[in-house]
């Protein structure tokens, strides 16, 4: 079967996803997960430059989100620091 995917808004994938997850003849989901494989695989170019352009921007998104994360993360293990040490100096008993 030869076809070029134009556009993923197509009527019933939700049925042969469901197919594939839920489906209890093997040979009923081994052809649904070929057929899912096959659709994701053949995509047409204009198709594909979207989704890599997504991506792109979906990664770099999320990389300096959680860079972003781990530097506040940072900021505020570092003032817990400060504080305790701050504490322990000045706030002596004794």
């Amino acid at each position: 079967m030869e076809f070029i995917v134009h556009n993923y808004e197509l009527q019933g994938l939700d049925i042969i996803w469901r197919i594939a997850f839920e489906g209890r003849k093997q040979d009923v989901v081994d052809k649904c997960v070929l057929f899912l494989n096959q659709l994701y695989e053949r995509v047409s170019p204009n198709l594909k430059v979207i989704y890599f352009y997504l991506f792109c921007f979906f990664y770099f998104y999320l990389y300096f989100y959680f860079l972003y994360f781990y530097f506040y993360l940072f900021i505020y293990i570092l003032f817990l620091f400060l504080f305790y040490f701050i504490n322990c100096l000045f706030l002596k008993k004794g």
